[in-house]
């Protein structure tokens, strides 16, 4: 497990994925999300929703990826700085 978290440690940023946990209800509907199932359970019981009323998913966020406009500003900012 040590080795593990050592290697994702050591991992470049843009590789690493944030998961985060989902609380979706039962018409289908995300009403939380959370670092991890504690968060999404605690929203659930200040809410009053029972098991019966929910469900739980692993969530995981997309990579931030650049625009086409910054894209672009980043190349013409290459060519005016030679």
């Amino acid at each position: 497990m040590v080795k593990v978290a050592a290697m994702q440690a050591a991992a470049p940023r843009a590789e690493r994925r944030l998961t985060m946990t989902g609380l979706y209800d039962d018409q289908g509907v995300l009403r939380c999300s959370g670092r991890d199932s504690a968060d999404c359970l605690a929203y659930a019981e200040l809410f009053g929703l029972t098991a019966d009323r929910y469900s739980l998913a692993a969530l995981e966020a997309p990579r931030p990826r650049l625009s086409t406009r910054q894209s672009h500003g980043a190349r013409t900012a290459g060519l005016a700085s030679s």
